[in-house]
């Protein structure tokens, strides 16, 4: 009669939520690694003292 098993749209679709779930594990492991980075700011303040 009929073959038993899975189609290849259940195939497929087993393939991409596994791409979706192996995707989210690096992007965490990656963020979990990865600092911002980290910017010094200086700020000048004018000398009212200097002539104009």
């Amino acid at each position: 009669m009929g073959r038993e098993g899975m189609g290849w749209g259940a195939w497929l679709g087993i393939a991409v939520a596994g791409a979706i779930v192996f995707g989210a594990i690096g992007l965490g492991v990656y963020g979990g690694r990865v600092h911002p980075p980290t910017r010094h700011y200086e700020q000048v303040v004018p000398d009212d003292h200097l002539p104009h």
